[in-house]
């Protein structure tokens, strides 16, 4: 049996559950922004690995400009931050912003 076939084997039929399997709210509470910080950041960057295809930047090169280049850094720091709060809170209008930027491979999103 070839090996595709086993794979799809062991995989149920996606199905749609009924709305009435889904408990029903009165009161749903606001989200919280969530917000993101240049060191926070920094502390994860030097814990990136890994690597991108074709004209992408692989982790290693990301990690040291986060880290290795003072004020440019510093820099690149801040608006890394300002892009993970702005995707966390803000419309999907800025994700397909986002999906743009990924997708022409400037960066590896490895974390």
């Amino acid at each position: 049996m070839p090996l595709i076939d086993v794979l799809r084997s062991k995989h149920l039929d996606t199905c749609i559950p009924e709305a009435d399997h889904y408990d029903e709210y009165q009161n749903i509470p606001d989200a919280i922004d969530a917000f993101c910080f240049e060191e926070d950041i920094m502390k994860q960057a030097s814990k990136l690995s890994g690597a991108v295809g074709p004209s992408g930047v692989d982790a290693e090169t990301m990690k040291h400009w986060l880290l290795q280049y003072n004020v440019v850094s510093e820099k690149l720091g801040k608006e890394m931050a300002e892009w993970v709060t702005l995707l966390s809170n803000s419309s999907l209008d800025y994700y397909a912003m986002y999906h743009a930027f990924d997708s022409s491979r400037m960066l590896a999103v490895d974390i």
